[in-house]
């Protein structure tokens, strides 16, 4: 008795195709378990994410406020350094000396601290 290749080709090929759906089958149930855990943890914390997604807003509103008042305190000071930068140097062509020379260094480094805030904001 002889089996021709073709036979043993379409029985080859259809053991992969039963291997290829038992393969798919194993993957949608292992997904549909997955799907159920994930809509169960869902149900359980429904109450605690409405109240973190009604939260949100209120958080993005203080977070913008707060950034907005930092920046106007940054600008405040900035006005603030500038005019004691020319009341220091009206006393030190006044008085001269070293003191004068240190107290502009002194204001030059809180220019400098007052712009890089500000660029960061």
């Amino acid at each position: 008795m002889c089996i021709p290749i073709e036979y043993c080709f379409y029985f080859l090929l259809a053991v992969l195709c039963l291997a290829l759906l038992s393969f798919l089958i194993v993957i949608f149930v292992n997904v549909n378990k997955f799907m159920k855990a994930l809509n169960e943890l869902l149900n359980q914390n429904k109450d605690n994410l409405t109240d973190t997604l009604n939260e949100v807003p209120e958080l993005l509103k203080n977070t913008n406020d707060l950034v907005v008042s930092s920046k106007n305190i940054a600008q405040n000071v900035e006005k603030t350094v500038d005019n004691v930068s020319c009341f220091v140097e009206e006393k030190t062509s006044i008085y001269g000396g070293i003191l004068g020379s240190v107290i502009k260094m002194i204001l030059e480094f809180m220019k400098y601290l007052v712009k890089i805030s500000l660029k960061k904001n």
